[in-house]
């Protein structure tokens, strides 16, 4: 069992105490944690699981917002559909308009340009969230 793995149990524990040093540690022992598969001594403190699970929810939905430009709030949660939807929809709207006109208008260029942007962007975001080490200590972030 690795260290990130027990902090996950330590982080909720009522016995945990924090050294400049080590970290978590366990009260009882002074040490940081050294079980296995769980603690026999581990007594969850609530207060503290809340606020972490609130803080993974508010960091999750803080990426899901990010990812969609908002549009999460609506169900839609794919940034890179919504985005590549957008370039279409501005492409035919470009298409029609030098068909009717004879002319591409520039005001029409801006949403492509816009949507290709953000495509692109979010295409650099997702690829580098599989590259991303996950740390399961949400102590360390703040």
């Amino acid at each position: 069992m690795n260290r990130a793995y027990r902090i996950q149990f330590c982080e909720k524990c009522e016995k945990r105490e924090f050294n400049s040093k080590l970290g978590i540690i366990c009260s009882l022992t002074q040490k940081p944690a050294e079980f296995e598969s769980s603690c026999e001594s581990f007594v969850e403190d609530k207060k503290q699981t809340e606020w972490i699970n609130k803080e993974i929810q508010k960091r999750t939905d803080k990426d899901l917002q990010k990812k969609t430009f908002g549009f999460a709030a609506f169900g839609l949660k794919k940034g890179i559909i919504i985005s590549a939807v957008c370039m279409v929809i501005s492409l035919l709207a470009n298409i029609f308009t030098l068909f009717l006109f004879g002319a591409i208008s520039l005001w029409i260029l801006i949403p492509f340009i816009l949507c290709t942007i953000a495509f692109i962007r979010l295409s650099n975001l997702y690829s580098n969230e599989s590259k991303k080490i996950d740390s399961p200590d949400i102590l360390d972030e703040m």
